[in-house]
């Protein structure tokens, strides 16, 4: 039996690790803030000394306080970052998400280790989600709820999409987590006093005082002109009646986080000069928030492989090169379908109203001197492809999910397999079809139909890479080109959207409902082109709805 100094050395070791763990929030912001001043900066190496010392000495004082997975998630960070250091070399694009992969790793078991230690009777549930970058600030929602089994179930309904879920029944208990993290949004029920609305405005301004950039979203059992003007008036985001429709809250927290998921503006620059064009891309690629990615070419002769592949958004040609004039290039590209839209803009160590109107009538958008301030031409190029994307999506995107439509789908399947096969790598095929679609149309009408196909849409965004191609087929069928992802590997993925998806609740008026999938996958390169791995999905789809529905199904290669 342990003696009186032996309990008060536990008790004292018990404080200290649980002051430790409650120090845990601002250590990680430490490490957060040195990382984005990072990127900032153009990964200057001495922000990866400082990177390296935090992860050091996190890694030393997890492991002496007990907390093991803290010290061996900070030391697999120490270790990438020293070697790192000891190469010397800017870390390429792949070396800086396998380390935001590590910050990630490590903020999700400091954040288990905290609430463990002082969010145990707050904290009803935690949903496991996908991984998710840094610049989305974790995508933190807070709920606060009176009603346990109520809150409850709406965590689990945002959580299957990908958003990370805390809870709590006042905002009193709330408070240190609002000062600590940076939710997106705090969704919150209306507050009444007496039967009235009065301690709307109040909770809203405590909110707001501790967490001044996250967005409020009110919930109520009223949906009345009151309730709707209180909940102005306290500044909320948005206004949702109960029971919630899990659609329409994910579309709004999706509005609060999308913009942050855009994918890099893809510019091709054609210049026989390497110089020049390193130079160019260099000032794109100095953009924040790697805005741009860019690829180079200094032979106009081999530009068809390369613009299959590349997909460019917009192409930087220069006007006067050797082998070929850049007109004669630009008037090649626009006899391909496939780039008919794509933005030309000329480059020219010349500039005079002969030479921009010779560029514009060969099939150019726009005429640039080559001597364009940076600033110029990051924002002129940006704004073009912008407007170029806008344009496009109306043409190759699903109006209602937004998702890519069924011609762009097999188009883009088609890219991928090519490219896919010229690196020996792998992919695979899934093909979803929502079981009973009809049923649910015919039940609950077209609107909330639809409904359904968005909220799948949106799951799968969220759950799948940006890598990742999504279309809608047609009707209740989707496609997914799943990159450098085995079969087996694709039916985890997607078996566990599956399981996801068949846990939402949708709602129709007073009636609650859920529903399932079944799905098909097929694999390059067992399935040697586009069109047989297309028809060995689309085939073990069926199968797998004859089995019974929902569930997943792999094709095998003696179907064909």
């Amino acid at each position: 039996m342990a003696d009186d100094s032996e309990l008060e050395i536990a008790a004292e070791l018990k404080l200290l690790r649980k002051a430790y763990a409650g120090r845990l929030p601002s250590r990680m912001d430490e490490i957060t803030n040195c990382w984005l001043e990072a990127r900032r900066n153009n990964w200057r190496m001495d922000y990866f000394e400082n990177l390296h010392m935090l992860a050091h000495k996190l890694a030393g004082s997890g492991a002496t306080y007990g907390y093991s997975q803290i010290g061996d998630s900070a030391r697999t960070l120490e270790q990438k970052l020293k070697n790192l250091l000891s190469s010397g070399i800017t870390p390429d694009n792949s070396q800086i998400h396998e380390l935001d992969r590590n910050l990630q790793n490590l903020y999700q078991i400091i954040q288990n280790t905290y609430r463990a230690s002082q969010f145990d009777d707050t904290i009803l549930n935690s949903i496991e989600k996908p991984y998710l970058s840094l610049d989305t600030q974790f995508r933190t929602i807070i709920i606060i709820e009176p009603d346990p089994d109520e809150a409850l179930a709406l965590a689990q309904q945002i959580g299957y999409f990908g958003y990370d879920v805390h809870i709590f029944k006042d905002i009193d208990e709330a408070s240190f987590m609002l000062e600590q993290s940076r939710p997106v949004a705090i969704i919150t029920d209306i507050i009444f006093a007496d039967d009235n609305l009065s301690g709307t405005q109040m909770a809203a301004q405590v909110i707001k005082n501790k967490a001044q950039n996250s967005r409020l979203i009110f919930l109520s059992s009223r949906s009345d002109i009151a309730a709707r003007l209180h909940a102005v008036r306290a500044e909320g985001y948005a206004f949702l009646t109960k029971p919630v429709d899990i659609t329409s809250l994910i579309d709004r927290l999706d509005q609060l986080t999308g913009t942050r998921y855009k994918e890099p503006y893809r510019v091709m620059i054609i210049d026989d000069d390497a110089e020049v064009a390193s130079a160019i891309a260099a000032t794109l690629r100095s953009a924040p928030n790697d805005l741009f990615e860019t690829l180079i070419l200094t032979n106009p002769l081999k530009v068809l492989a390369p613009l299959t592949e590349f997909n460019p958004d917009l192409i930087l040609l220069d006007m006067y090169m050797p082998r070929a004039k850049g007109q004669e290039i630009a008037m090649i590209i626009r006899q391909l379908d496939a780039f008919l839209t794509v933005p030309i803009v000329f480059l020219s160590g010349e500039s005079s109203e002969e030479h921009e109107l010779e560029a514009i009538t060969s099939g150019g958008d726009d005429f640039l001197s080559k001597q364009v301030l940076a600033n110029h031409l990051i924002y002129s190029i940006k704004a073009r492809i912008e407007r170029s994307r806008s344009l496009r999506s109306i043409v190759v995107r699903d109006g209602l999910t937004g998702l890519l439509n069924h011609t762009k789908t097999k188009e883009q399947l088609d890219i991928e397999v090519s490219r896919t096969r010229r690196r020996n790598g792998k992919l695979s095929m899934a093909m979803i079809d929502i079981d009973h679609f009809k049923l649910v149309n015919d039940t609950y009408g077209h609107p909330t139909g639809d409904r359904v196909l968005k909220s799948l849409s949106r799951l799968l965004q969220q759950r799948l890479r940006r890598t990742d191609i999504i279309g809608r087929f047609g009707g209740e069928e989707f496609a997914i080109i799943l990159l450098d992802t085995d079969a087996q590997a694709a039916f985890k993925v997607i078996n566990e959207i599956r399981e996801g998806f068949a846990q939402i609740r949708h709602q129709s008026q007073d009636h609650e409902f859920s529903v399932t999938f079944s799905c098909g996958i097929a694999s390059f390169p067992e399935f040697g082109d586009a069109s047989s791995l297309n028809d060995a999905a689309d085939k073990a789809l069926y199968e797998a709805k004859d089995a019974g529905r929902n569930r997943v199904n792999i094709a095998e290669q003696y179907l064909f």
